[in-house]
């Protein structure tokens, strides 16, 4: 026989949770799943520009183009930002077979 304790004094307002505690009614739990709602609309949001089109019944359909097309603009964003970075550095990359001699 197992005999579990569950008891928490109601509020001042009345309120009452059931089995789990803290963690479970008020605290981690809910905290996680709110925090999980709040990406899901940013989530939807990023999901339309990378290809995903969901339409008011929740049927989504993939556009392969779409999602390409995002990505390729996102790495050259990515490349014009690494450019400019090393211009007001003043430093220089070495591609396509570049080559530099040092002296003493």
């Amino acid at each position: 026989v197992v005999a579990i304790f569950d008891f928490v004094k109601p509020s001042t307002q009345g309120t009452r949770w059931g089995l789990g505690g803290t963690c479970v009614n008020v605290g981690c739990v809910p905290k996680k799943l709110m925090h999980y709602a709040s990406l899901c609309g940013e989530q939807r949001a990023d999901a339309q520009t990378l290809g995903w089109n969901i339409s008011e019944g929740g049927i989504a359909n993939f556009d392969w183009a779409t999602m390409v097309q995002s990505v390729q603009n996102h790495v050259k964003k990515l490349n014009i930002s690494y450019r400019r970075s090393f211009d007001t550095a003043n430093m220089r990359s070495m591609r396509n077979g570049e080559t530099v001699q040092f002296s003493d």
